[in-house]
C-alpha cells in the first residue's frame, strides 16, 4: 500500500475485529509499531473512564470502593457499580479475647463506601485459624454485625451476625478449615443497605470455648458480590 495520511484512510467504523491492528508510537524506541485490538484492550496501563464507569487494567475498579479491615487486603473487580470484592485475610485478629465459656467474637473485614448498596452473595474460604484447639465445634459466618456476647452459636445472637453467610460448623478448631458459598440471608435473596444502615462486613465466630485465647485470628479469602446504588 502506498504511503498515506492516517486521516485519509478508509473509516472502519464499527466493523472491528480482535485481530485488527492499530498503529502505536513506542516512546521507548521512538518508532511506530503495531498492536492488535485484543492486546490493546487487554493491556491498558492506566485507569480509564467511560460514561462515569471507571475501571483499570484487567477489569479492576477504583470507583465507589470501600476499605479493607486490619490484616486484610482487598482487590476490587467491576465497573464501579457492580462489584466483586476479593478480601484476603492474613491472621485477621478477632475481638474480644475469647474466654473459657460461651462467647462470640469477630473482626471487621470490609467497610463499604458511603451511600446505598445491595448485598447479593458471598464466598467464604477459610483455610486456617488460631483458636481454642480443645473446643470441638465452632460456629463460623460472615455478617453485617460483629459477633459479641455470651453466645455459643451465631444464631443465638442477632440475625445480622450471619446475614452474609449463615453460621457454619467447624468441627475441628485445631485446623479451622471451612468453605461456603451462599446468597444473602441464607439464600433468601439480596439485601438493600440504606445510607444509615450497617456499612461493614465481619468475619464472626461463636462457641462454648474450653480455654482462653488471647489472640484468636482467622486466615482465608472472603469474596463479596455487591452493587453500589449511589450516595
Amino acid at each position: 500500500m502506498a504511503d498515506a495520511k492516517i486521516s485519509a484512510l478508509t473509516d472502519l467504523s464499527t466493523a472491528l475485529a480482535a485481530a485488527d491492528l492499530l498503529a502505536v508510537v513506542d516512546t521507548g524506541s521512538t518508532e511506530t509499531k503495531k498492536v492488535s485490538m485484543t492486546d490493546f484492550f487487554g493491556n491498558i496501563p492506566v485507569a480509564t473512564t467511560t460514561s462515569g464507569i471507571a475501571t483499570a487494567a484487567g477489569g479492576k475498579t477504583t470507583l465507589n470502593v470501600g476499605a479493607a479491615g486490619d490484616d486484610v487486603t482487598a482487590v476490587e473487580w467491576g465497573d464501579g457499580y457492580n462489584h466483586i470484592t476479593v478480601l484476603t485475610l492474613t491472621a485477621a485478629e478477632l475481638t474480644p479475647t475469647i474466654p473459657a465459656n460461651a462467647e462470640g467474637a469477630g473482626a471487621i473485614i470490609y467497610t463499604f463506601p458511603v451511600g446505598i448498596y445491595v448485598a447479593t452473595a458471598c464466598h467464604m474460604d477459610i483455610t486456617a485459624g488460631v483458636m481454642d484447639t480443645a473446643t470441638n465445634a465452632v460456629d463460623l459466618g460472615v455478617g453485617s454485625l460483629i459477633s459479641s456476647g455470651d453466645i455459643a452459636t451465631l444464631s443465638a445472637g442477632s440475625a445480622p451476625m450471619e446475614d452474609w453467610v449463615t453460621g457454619q460448623t467447624v468441627a475441628n478448631a485445631g485446623t479451622f478449615v471451612k468453605e461456603k458459598s451462599t446468597v444473602m440471608t441464607a439464600g433468601a435473596g439480596p439485601v438493600v443497605f440504606e445510607a444509615g444502615d450497617s456499612h461493614v462486613a465481619n468475619i464472626n465466630v461463636a462457641a462454648t470455648w474450653n480455654q482462653t485465647v488471647a489472640t484468636a485470628s482467622v486466615t482465608g479469602t472472603i469474596t463479596l458480590y455487591w452493587t453500589f446504588l449511589g450516595a
